[in-house]
């Protein structure tokens, strides 16, 4: 059974690589106002002063909470090496960045059962990733993912030990899906997985260089009786899907509309529209 679950879980850390690693320097359009360049959004994403604390909402309906927080990595310029304090103001060498997502989700209507999910992103000073760690845990099942853009190495566990079981995958792998299922331990004719995974854009480069095509702009958004300067980023998920972010102008998450009538909404924000 626990097997079983590997291929959702697979997918999601696949769709998250998708949806959260852009890199994409191109600016966009959008009707509801003028296009800004989508690295500046992503500047202010991985710099936002304060974390994003949301609910998850299922058609309405509170389904759990969730909480986005990203860090900058500073180190020290010389002359302030040996003392106590760094001078107010002075900003040190970037030695990275870091995002994480954590939170709870309940699994059905009326059950106290609750998956608990954290997914955390470390990027380099250019922003491109070094490592990405997925953990699901619903208890007494835990499942985690973690990639290494050095070792390009995707690392899948479950369980814990002594019952512990574990697959290392190369990246070249997950663009074979005869070969992913084998080592997932999963029947090689399994011919619906099979096709489902052959029909996924895996990368073409071993290092996973995942890039989503994102427009945005800025645009207003009015919160009870008054209208506030917002930024607005949308994507494509495969055809047919969309994801809508809303962001406050110093980058923090306002509001996500997912598919499946799925919404992440700012615990501060009221009042959307």
């Amino acid at each position: 059974m626990m097997r079983r679950l590997f291929f959702p879980l697979v997918t999601l850390f696949w769709v998250i690589m998708n949806v959260l690693l852009w890199r994409s320097e191109m600016s966009g359009t959008h009707d509801g106002g003028s296009p800004v360049p989508t690295a500046m959004i992503w500047d202010r994403i991985l710099t936002a002063p304060d974390e994003s604390a949301m609910v998850i909402l299922h058609q309405g309906e509170n389904m759990g909470n969730c909480r986005w927080l990203a860090t900058v990595g500073e180190e020290l310029l010389p002359q302030d090496v040996g003392t106590e304090f760094a001078p107010e103001g002075r900003v040190g060498r970037i030695t990275g960045y870091r995002i994480d997502f954590d939170g709870n989700l309940r699994l059905e209507e009326n059950s106290q059962r609750r998956l608990r999910f954290r997914w955390e992103l470390e990027l380099a000073p250019d922003k491109q990733w070094r490592r990405m760690h997925v953990q699901l845990i619903n208890r007494p099942n835990r499942w985690e993912a973690e990639a290494d853009a050095d070792t390009e190495r995707l690392t899948l566990s479950a369980g814990e030990e002594p019952d512990l079981w574990e697959r290392v995958l190369p990246f070249a792998d997950l663009k074979s899906p005869g070969t992913l299922l084998k080592k997932l331990g999963l029947p090689g004719g399994m011919g619906r997985w099979t096709a489902l995974l052959a029909g996924l854009p895996f990368p073409d480069q071993a290092r996973m260089d995942f890039t989503v095509d994102w427009q945005a702009s800025q645009d207003w958004l009015r919160i009870a009786h008054a209208r506030t300067r917002v930024f607005r980023l949308r994507a494509r998920l495969f055809e047919g899907y969309e994801i809508q972010v809303l962001l406050s102008r110093v980058g923090e998450i306002l509001k996500v509309e997912l598919p499946g009538d799925i919404q992440l909404l700012n615990e501060g924000f009221a009042g959307p529209h």
